[in-house]
């Protein structure tokens, strides 16, 4: 059975996470044409959630898109999965299946 992003269990309702233009403002990139340059992740504190941190560029501007896990392992887990696909836009990542994420 495939599992699109949006479908896997951890992200249900988290993918994709909003944009935000780098500079300032927000910016509504529902479309998801944003390509992903990179991901990265950022160990937590000891009890709090770990962030991974999308850097997208549509159009010649930059915008960041961070999703929270409460797992640090799975958070840096799927930061690897997604830099395995910079230079794809963020409708085709969430196209792609992520079954092996269970």
């Amino acid at each position: 059975m495939i599992v699109k992003l949006p479908e896997y269990l951890g992200l249900r309702d988290k993918w994709p996470p909003p944009a935000k233009p780098r500079e300032r403002g927000l910016a509504q990139l529902e479309h998801c044409r944003d390509v992903l340059v990179r991901a990265f992740w950022q160990d937590p504190r000891p009890s709090g959630p770990t962030p991974v941190t999308l850097l997208t560029r549509f159009e010649k501007q930059n915008y960041i898109r961070e999703i929270s896990f409460s797992d640090k392992i799975m958070a840096r887990v799927f930061c690897e999965f997604l830099n395995k696909h910079a230079g794809k836009n963020i409708g085709e990542i969430s196209e792609l299946d992520v079954t092996f994420l269970g």
